[in-house]
């Protein structure tokens, strides 16, 4: 979230000319919740470690390619992994996912990509972080700017009264990384396209 937020809200967003059509946040799961990452900061630089998330977000920006203007570039901004900021698209998945294209390797384990544009995420998604507070204490150290809590605002309603079943809720977060195989490449209806497309 931080980093979206930086890039479309931050001091640099309005000298930048910064497009809004730009940049996606994508959420990494599956349907296990354990799905393999390499090159990941949780461990130590080594190309052949990897960490099991139960998921992980990143984002995506694309844009006119400066050297050959026919061409959209798109690169990863992933503060959590050691492959360069940016990275082409192509050299995260390569790197971040060797894994992927090991016929041997048990399906289960493959990451599936829900793909939701910034304008959407900064409208919806909220979250008060209660999922990383169990039994007490916190499952890592939780970020130092305050919980994400903008997109109450399209369930609770500007006036304060409800206006939606779901608006008791203090983060919808499962909602983004809960992923099916059935998800991947559907259409979202009107009601649901807050929740961006799934790619596998």
């Amino acid at each position: 979230w931080r980093v979206a937020y930086l890039h479309l809200c931050g001091p640099d967003s309005t000298r930048n000319n910064t497009d809004w059509d730009d940049y996606h946040v994508v959420f990494v799961s599956n349907e296990g919740r354990c799905c393999p990452f390499y090159r990941q900061r949780a461990l130590p630089n080594k190309p052949r470690e990897y960490v099991c998330w139960d998921y992980h977000v990143f984002v995506i920006r694309s844009r006119v390619d400066e050297q050959n203007r026919k061409t959209i570039k798109t690169e990863v901004l992933d503060i959590d992994t050691w492959l360069p900021y940016s990275c082409p698209l192509e050299d995260y998945l390569d790197g971040s996912f060797p894994h992927a294209n090991n016929s041997e390797l048990d399906p289960k384990y493959l990451p599936f990509f829900r793909v939701v544009s910034a304008r959407k995420y900064f409208k919806y998604f909220f979250s008060d972080r209660k999922h990383m507070f169990k039994n007490g204490k916190w499952s890592s150290p939780p970020p130092e700017y305050e919980p994400i809590l903008n997109g109450l605002s399209f369930f609770v309603g500007t006036d304060g009264k409800d206006g939606n079943k779901d608006s008791n809720k203090t983060s919808n977060l499962e909602m983004y990384i809960n992923i099916m195989s059935v998800d991947i490449n559907g259409d979202a209806d009107a009601e649901e396209e807050r929740k961006g497309k799934v790619f596998s």
